[in-house]
């Protein structure tokens, strides 16, 4: 692992995971020591991550772009109010919380906004996304309450290692994965009795036509995703949707509770 220093002169440790790499997203056949995440979401699923690799990187290299299309279609209101739902839940006393999957931050800051003893260790594999939230949050002088982590779930991430968190934000993560095997190694970085709020496309026409761009993913449907869940341990505790007639109605979220007797990594 390798410690940066951050460019804005204040803010959390940016580090990159160079460690023990588990697999190259590059390669044309899966290896048997793969983890079995990778193997089940379908027949073409490396050709499909390199297709997610090229337009997450082409996402980060925009930057501002980026930003605007989240305005623009109402993302960010959507992520302040799935924000406010877990909020709620929690009584606004998060002190600890994993964003995987980071981007450019919209929850990252969302919940630095609304919980104000938080500490976020945003972790994502794109390190121009992570380049573009250190600058909000330098900008925001919040640098001394965000860690950055330049890393992909998907490995092991040295620097939280036998750490575990109250709260863990999967916002267009699981559409990518297996949700059957992505759950275990989330819910190993959950404190018991800690909350997932998970952001998904949802398995709609507007869903579908977004996971054709987006890496040519078929959403979960809602009752799959809660399943996956319960098997893990997990129970919901509520299910926010979008009004319809905004762009934004395609992502939804849910918020989960993790029951006890689970261990850490």
């Amino acid at each position: 692992m390798v410690s940066l220093p951050n460019h804005g002169g204040e803010g959390g440790i940016r580090t990159l995971e160079t460690v023990l790499p588990v697999y190259h997203i590059s390669s044309v056949v899966l290896s048997a020591t793969q983890p079995p995440l990778l193997a089940k979401r379908s027949i073409g699923y490396t050709s499909q991550l390199m297709k997610v690799e090229t337009v997450y990187e082409a996402m980060g290299k925009m930057g501002r772009c980026t930003d605007a299309v989240l305005w623009l279609t109402g993302y960010q209101s959507a992520v302040k109010r799935f924000v406010q739902a877990l909020h709620t839940e929690t009584r606004g006393q998060l002190q600890s919380v994993l964003d995987v999957g980071c981007g450019t931050g919209a929850f990252t800051l969302e919940i630095l906004r609304q919980f104000p003893d938080a500490h976020v260790w945003a972790c994502d594999r794109d390190g121009a996304m992570l380049d573009r939230l250190e600058k909000k949050v330098n900008r925001r002088q919040w640098g001394n309450r965000v860690d950055l982590l330049e890393s992909d779930i998907r490995k092991p991430i040295h620097r939280i290692r036998g750490k575990t968190f109250e709260a863990i934000i999967t916002a267009g993560v699981l559409e990518h994965l297996d949700v059957e095997s992505a759950l275990p190694i989330l819910s190993a970085y959950l404190e018991d009795g800690g909350h997932i709020l998970n952001s998904s496309v949802r398995d709609t026409w507007i869903g579908r036509t977004v996971g054709k761009f987006y890496g040519g993913f078929k959403p979960y449907e809602r009752r799959e995703l809660q399943e996956a869940f319960e098997i893990q341990g997990f129970h919901l505790r509520e299910s926010i949707s979008m009004p319809p007639f905004i762009p934004a109605s395609y992502k939804g979220a849910e918020i989960y509770r993790k029951n006890g007797n689970h261990h850490s990594v």
